[in-house]
C-alpha cells in the first residue's frame, strides 16, 4: 500500500533471530548443565588469553573450546569473559520447543538486538521465514528470545521495542508505523489501534487464500499485507491464534490413549528418542519402551510451521543427545521438574493443532480493498 507515492512499512523496526555459533555450549534444556558448561568454556577461554600469544598455539580441542571469528577477535584484544548468572534466560529454539540460553554478547556470535525486544514489561513477536527457503511460508508468534533457525533465517517483527533512558529504565515504543496506522484508519473508517493491526497481520498470514495469492512474493521478500474489508474477523482470528500459540504450555490435555507397560517403573516418562508407530503410523507415538501414545487424530498434522507439525518438532527436538565434538550432553528430561512435561506437551500440542486448524478454516475470503499493498 502506498501513501503519497512512497511505500510504507508496517513495522518501524525488524530484527533477526539470535545466532550463537555455539549452540551446544550456550544452550541446553538443563539450566544447571548450561551453567556448568558455560563456566567451563569461559575458564578455558580466559586461560588462552592469559597464556597464549600466537594464534597457531591456541587450544582447538572441541571438548574444551569452541572458537568463532568474534571470539578470536576478543582473544586478540586480550578481553576476558566474565560469567553472569543473570544472562541465563529462555530461547524459543524451534517451533514449540524452548531451551535455556546464556545470552551474552561475548559468547553469542550474532546477538541481534534482543535487548530492544525482550524486557520484563512483556512483548509479542511475529516471526516469519527469511528469504531463500524452499519451505512453505510460515509464521509463529513468540514472547521470548527467538533463535535464527526457529523458522528458516528467522525474521522477527515485535509489537513493541524498548529503549534505555537516562534513569536506567526502559521506555516502551509501539513498533507499528504511525502513517500506516493512519492509513488503516482512513481506509476502514473505524478506530484502529497498533495492537489491532498487529493481530490482524497474524490472522491474515494464516489465511490459505492469502498464502496462495501472495505465494510468489512470500518466497522472495517480506510479506505484502493488503487491507481487507473484514478486518475485524482477521484481527479476532489473530488474537485467538496468539492466545493458543503463546500459551501452548497451559492448554488442555487432548485425551490420547496412554498405554503404560508397567506402573512400577520410577522413570517411565524419561525420553531418549521418540518415534511413530509401526510402518510410520502417525496416529501413534512410541514415547519410550514403557509408554505409548495412540489415537492421535491425523488432522493434528495438518497444521505445520517451518515444514513440520508441532508434534513432529517435539519428536525431532526432545531427544537425548551427546555432541560428538564437545562431548556435551543435552537432556530434554531436565528442562522441567514435572516428569510428565514432555508427554503432556504432546497432548497439549494436539489440542493446539486442532484448534488452530479450526480458526484457519473459519477465516473469511480476503475481499481486498483495491489499493496498493503495504510492504
Amino acid at each position: 500500500m502506498a501513501l503519497n507515492g512512497e511505500s510504507l512499512s508496517i513495522f518501524n523496526d525488524r530484527f533477526i533471530g539470535i545466532g550463537t555459533s555455539r549452540d551446544m555450549w550456550v544452550t541446553n534444556y538443563s539450566k544447571e548443565a548450561l551453567i556448568n558448561q558455560v563456566k567451563y568454556l569461559i575458564e578455558n577461554y580466559n586461560k588462552q588469553v592469559e597464556e597464549i600469544s600466537e594464534e597457531n598455539q591456541l587450544n582447538n580441542n572441541p571438548s574444551e573450546l569452541n572458537w568463532s571469528r568474534g571470539l578470536k577477535r576478543r582473544w586478540e584484544k586480550k578481553q576476558k569473559a566474565i560469567f553472569n548468572i543473570e544472562n541465563i534466560t529462555e530461547v524459543h529454539y524451534r517451533p514449540f520447543v524452548k531451551r535455556y540460553i546464556y545470552n551474552d554478547e561475548f559468547l553469542v556470535e550474532y546477538p541481534s538486538r534482543w535487548d530492544k525486544v525482550i524486557t520484563n514489561k512483556g512483548n509479542s513477536i511475529i516471526n516469519i521465514l527469511g528469504g531463500g527457503s524452499s519451505k512453505e511460508f510460515s509464521t509463529l508468534i513468540t514472547n521470548c528470545i527467538t533463535d535464527y533457525q526457529m523458522l528458516f533465517n528467522n525474521k522477527s517483527l515485535p509489537l513493541y521495542t524498548f529503549e534505555e533512558n537516562n534513569l536506567l529504565a526502559s521506555s516502551r515504543n509501539v513498533n507499528i508505523n504511525s502513517e500506516t496506522l493512519e492509513l488503516f484508519k482512513e481506509t476502514l473508517n473505524v478506530k484502529v489501534t497498533p495492537e489491532d493491526v498487529f493481530y490482524y497481520i497474524y490472522g491474515l498470514m494464516h489465511s490459505k487464500e492469502y498464502r496462495m495469492n501472495f505465494s510468489n512474493d512470500l518466497k522472495k521478500t517480506l510479506p505484502r499485507v493488503p487491507i481487507v474489508r473484514d478486518f475485524n474477523s482477521f484481527k479476532e482470528a489473530g488474537i485467538n491464534l496468539a492466545k493458543l500459540h503463546l500459551n501452548y504450555e497451559d492448554l488442555e490435555l487432548y485425551p490420547l490413549n496412554e498405554r503404560i507397560k508397567s506402573s512400577d517403573i520410577t522413570e517411565k516418562y524419561k525420553v531418549k528418542k521418540m518415534k511413530f508407530g509401526k510402518n510410520k503410523d502417525k496416529s501413534t507415538i512410541i514415547y519410550n519402551e514403557y509408554v505409548t501414545l495412540s489415537e492421535i487424530p491425523l488432522e493434528a498434522y495438518n497444521y505445520q510451521v517451518n515444514g513440520r507439525s508441532p508434534l513432529e518438532w517435539v519428536i525431532d527436538q526432545y531427544q537425548w543427545k551427546q555432541d560428538k565434538n564437545s562431548g556435551l550432553i543435552n537432556d530434554p528430561n531436565l528442562y522441567s521438574t514435572d516428569e510428565k512435561y514432555i508427554v503432556n506437551l504432546i497432548k497439549k500440542l494436539v489440542t493446539l493443532s486442532i484448534e488452530t486448524n479450526k480458526i484457519i478454516e473459519s477465516l473469511p475470503s480476503l475481499n481486498i480493498i483495491p489499493i496498493d499493498d503495504i510492504i
